[in-house]
């Protein structure tokens, strides 16, 4: 199956979550198949041009590591758990997380954070 036509890919949230704790998926492997999917409509195919930056793939993936073992250990942190998910660049992220905070606005990209904004740090 291609990755980027993954069923996973059109399920709601809190299905993602329902697969995640019954050991279904692992947060790996969405991770996997949302930037496949990214990566194949913004970029290529449709070239929607829809997300203008991802967390780097390698910062992503070892990040979704982490949260799978953190669920292994019963420390599930919030309903969105292991869920990827899609931050608008007027969001606030720090450096950790490899993606710059543009607001639209190239003027504003070599600007770095300190810290992650709340929102992101309670997701």
């Amino acid at each position: 199956m291609d990755p980027s036509t993954d069923p996973l890919l059109f399920l709601p949230a809190h299905e993602l979550q329902s697969k995640l704790t019954r050991k279904e998926i692992t947060s790996v492997q969405l991770v996997e198949a949302f930037l496949a999917g990214i990566e194949r409509h913004n970029h290529h195919g449709r070239g929607l041009h829809a997300i203008i930056s991802t967390c780097p793939r390698d910062i992503a993936l070892t990040r979704a590591k982490w949260l799978d073992e953190q669920r292994q250990l019963g420390h599930v942190q919030s309903k969105l758990h292991g869920i990827p998910i899609v931050v608008k660049d007027a969001i606030v992220t720090d450096e950790s997380l490899g993606m710059p905070t543009t607001v639209g606005s190239h003027v504003f990209a070599s600007l770095r954070a300190r810290r992650n904004a709340s929102v992101i740090t309670k997701v």
